[in-house]
C-alpha cells in the first residue's frame, strides 16, 4: 500500500483527493492509513469489513468528490506525471470520458513488459471480446460514471470489464494514449486464483455485452443487443482459465471440465488454441531461471498427462506441450546457450 499511496503523493498535479478502502484487512494497513491520513487532509480512509473489490470501489467513489476518478489498487501504483498527463489529454479534447493509459509490469522495483496503446477512440465493439487493461490504467470522467452507476457487487470478477462495457454502452467517449503512466504489480498469485468462479463471471460478462443492459438508460442509441459468436469467444476465456486451474495440479477435474464444456458448446479446438492456457493469469510471466525450471519439472508433467487424456497422440501431445511452454522453453534455450545460439535454436524449433 505504502508504494500505491506514495505514487499520489508524488504527483506534481497535486489538486487530488485519495480515498483509501480499509477492506477489513487484518495487517497493520488500517494503522498506515490513518497516519497517511493525519498528515495529509486530501486522504480520507473508509474502514469496513471485507467485501471485496466491488464494494470497496463502490465505497470510494461514493466517497469522492473530484471530477475525474481512477482506481488504484493497493499494489499497484502511479508513475510520474499522472495526472497531469491524463488532464493534458483531456483538455485537448474535453469531450474525453474516459483515458486508459499504456501500463507497465512490475516486480519488486523491476519494470519488466510495457504494453502501449496507439492514440485512439475506441468503440463498443473494443470491449466486446474481453477487457483490454487492468483497473489502473482507466481514468474515467465522474459524470460519465454517474451515467453509468455503480461497480456491480454480486459479480465476483471481471466486476471491471463489466463496468467499461456498461460506460461504452452509455456513450462514454473512450480514448487510449501511448504514455505509460501506471504500472500493475505482477504477483504470481497463480495458486490462489479461483479459476472456476473467474470462468463463471466471464461467461456471465460475455453473455451481458452483447445484450441491451437494463442497468443503464434503455433509450440510449448504443444500448442495443448485437450479433455476435458468444459461445467463440468463451473458448478463449474457458482455455485462460484451464490454464490456471491445470496449473493448480487439478489434473482430474481440468480433464472432466474441458470434456463437458467443449461437448456442451461444440468447440473446434485447434491445438494453437491452448496457447490461451499460458497468460499472465497463469504462468506468461515466469521467466527468471528458477521459475522456468520449477513450472517445467513440476507443472509440465500434468500438462502432458491432461493432454494424453483428452486424447492426443503423442505427436500431437508434444506439439501442444512446445505451444503452452513456449515462452518459457525459448528463455531456457538462450539461458542454456546465450542470445544468439538459443535464438537460432528457437527459429529452428519453434
Amino acid at each position: 500500500m505504502v508504494e500505491a499511496v506514495d505514487s499520489v503523493l508524488w504527483q506534481d498535479l497535486q489538486n487530488w483527493e485519495l480515498i483509501i478502502i480499509n477492506d477489513g484487512s487484518t495487517d497493520n494497513t488500517l494503522e498506515l492509513a490513518t497516519s497517511y491520513a493525519l498528515q495529509d487532509s486530501r486522504i480520507k480512509v473508509i474502514n469496513q469489513q471485507n467485501h471485496g473489490l466491488s464494494v470497496s470501489r463502490n465505497a470510494g467513489i461514493l466517497a469522492s468528490s473530484g471530477a475525474w476518478l481512477h482506481f488504484l489498487d493497493a499494489d499497484d501504483k502511479l508513475l510520474d506525471n499522472a495526472f497531469s498527463t491524463v488532464l493534458t489529454y483531456q483538455n485537448q479534447d474535453p469531450k474525453t470520458d474516459v483515458i486508459i493509459a499504456s501500463y507497465s509490469y512490475f516486480k519488486g522495483v523491476s519494470f519488466f513488459h510495457s504494453h502501449f496503446f496507439d492514440e485512439n477512440v475506441l468503440g463498443l465493439e473494443s470491449f466486446f471480446n474481453s477487457n483490454i487493461a487492468p483497473p489502473v490504467s482507466f481514468f474515467i470522467k465522474k459524470s460519465c460514471q454517474e451515467q453509468v452507476g455503480l461497480f456491480d457487487e454480486s459479480l465476483k470478477s471481471c466486476e471491471d470489464w463489466d463496468f467499461w462495457i456498461r460506460a461504452a454502452k452509455a456513450g462514454g467517449k473512450f480514448k487510449t494514449i501511448p504514455d505509460v503512466l501506471v504500472g500493475y504489480r505482477y504477483v504470481p498469485t497463480s495458486m490462489s486464483r479461483n479459476a472456476v468462479q473467474m470462468y463463471q463471471a466471464l461467461k456471465e460478462v460475455s453473455f451481458r455485452a452483447v445484450k441491451k443492459d437494463q442497468r443503464i438508460g434503455s433509450d440510449l442509441p448504443l444500448n442495443q443487443d448485437y450479433p455476435a459468436d458468444v459461445e467463440e469467444n468463451l473458448k478463449y476465456h474457458f482455455l485462460r482459465c484451464l490454464g490456471v486451474y491445470l496449473m493448480q495440479g487439478n489434473v482430474s477435474e481440468s480433464i472432466n471440465w474441458f470434456k463437458g464444456e467443449k461437448e456442451k458448446w461444440n468447440w473446434k479446438i485447434q491445438l494453437k488454441d491452448f496457447e490461451g492456457m499460458n497468460t499472465y493469469l497463469s504462468f506468461r510471466y515466469f521467466l527468471e531461471k528458477n521459475e522456468i525450471e520449477h513450472l517445467l519439472n513440476n507443472t509440465l508433467p500434468d500438462f502432458e498427462h491432461f493432454f494424453m487424456e483428452i486424447g492426443f497422440n503423442d505427436g500431437d501431445l508434444e506439439k501442444a506441450v512446445r505451444i503452452v511452454f513456449a515462452p518459457q522453453l525459448k528463455k531456457r534455450n538462450h539461458y542454456r546457450y546465450g542470445k544468439w545460439i538459443g535464438a537460432l535454436i528457437n527459429r529452428l524449433t519453434f
